[in-house]
């Protein structure tokens, strides 16, 4: 439910002072004031605008969220921010707009006034007091600040007794890390000891072991040579064993070659083995017999011819002997050849 109240307000008095009419406490209505310049809009692009009354009881106003800007137009909204004191104070309030722009340049309209006229009866309870929109702002903003610092001591407070509580319970384990430390400490040393205690235990067992792998490598060393001189007797064995049976079967070949030839295996061997030599050997026989009865027929022959010589040495020197079926002759070297000559009978 809004009522509106339209006027002209220029920068100078060229009309006459500007007077409005209204009731006591009001917020419904509207004051649209089109700002002049020479009779021309005046372009309000990037301004700010502020309404100031001295009101007639002597508080004052200042707002600017109760203001609004369309082109060349200013409305005044009593509903909005602190725009209820506007018309709290019942009588002649003296007003004007204040503009700024983007660089701060200001410029204030011409005065105006609002002739409140006194409500019969106030069912608000609603009084006059001074009222600064901006400093209104300042103030409940200071209030938000104010509360906000509360909850921040607040919390900060808190914040502090969990920073104690959590020293103390630092520090608590702090403690007990030291006397967990210590034990593990005590606990160290005593390992530490015992495994002391166990290196020389292995130490000891170490050197029983190794005098013992000694022997046992020794020993070892010399079953594998053992068992390598037996594995190369074992291979000596085996081809001495393929040899020998290679030998036997190239043997029993061999053997028949010289036993009767016909084998193929030598050059010659026909005429070559044990049975064609003792076919030669038998004739050799017949015929070393066949030569023995001539050469016993000839030596017979020879020795009765030998016994029958007789020699004598005559008083000259002279070799005589009879019959005279022998030639005899000193050769050259001084031995005596003798032969039969030819044509003797005896």
């Amino acid at each position: 439910m809004n009522i509106t109240k339209t006027s002209c307000l220029s920068f100078y008095n060229d009309q006459g002072i500007l007077t409005l009419n209204a009731k006591q406490f009001d917020t419904g209505r509207r004051f649209v004031f089109h700002i002049m310049d020479n009779d021309e809009p005046f372009d309000l692009s990037g301004c700010k605008v502020y309404l100031r009354i001295a009101k007639a009881d002597g508080t004052e106003f200042l707002g600017q969220e109760c203001c609004t800007i369309n082109g060349s137009e200013i409305t005044i909204n009593p509903s909005v921010g602190n725009g209820s004191q506007i018309l709290t104070a019942a009588g002649t309030n003296i007003c004007e707009l204040h503009l700024e722009d983007e660089n701060g340049i200001t410029l204030t309209t011409w005065n105006f006034n609002i002739n409140v006229e006194k409500r019969v009866h106030n069912g608000n309870n609603l009084s006059s007091i001074n009222s600064y929109d901006i400093i209104d702002n300042i103030i409940e903003m200071e209030k938000i600040r104010i509360a906000n610092e509360k909850q921040r001591v607040q919390n900060e407070t808190q914040r502090i007794e969990n920073e104690i509580k959590r020293r103390e319970t630092f520090t608590q384990s702090i403690n007990n890390v030291n006397t967990t430390i210590s034990n593990c400490e005590l606990v160290i040393n005593r390992a530490n000891k015992k495994i002391a205690d166990f290196d020389n235990e292995i130490n000891q067992i170490v050197d029983g072991i190794t005098d013992r792998a000694k022997g046992f490598a020794t020993t070892a060393s010399i079953c594998a040579f053992q068992a390598k001189e037996s594995a190369i007797s074992a291979e000596i064995s085996e081809k001495s064993a393929t040899t020998s049976a290679s030998i036997a079967a190239y043997s029993v070949l061999e053997a028949e070659s010289w036993a009767h030839g016909k084998t193929g295996t030598r050059q010659g061997e026909d005429i070559d083995n044990s049975e064609f030599y003792c076919q030669q050997s038998k004739s050799y026989k017949n015929e070393s017999k066949n030569l023995l009865e001539a050469a016993k027929e000839l030596l017979e022959e020879a020795t009765r011819k030998i016994i029958n010589v007789n020699f004598e040495i005559t008083d000259d020197g002279e070799l005589m002997y009879e019959p005279d079926i022998y030639d005899f002759e000193i050769n050259d070297d001084g031995e005596l050849e003798y032969w039969l000559i030819e044509g003797s009978n005896e």
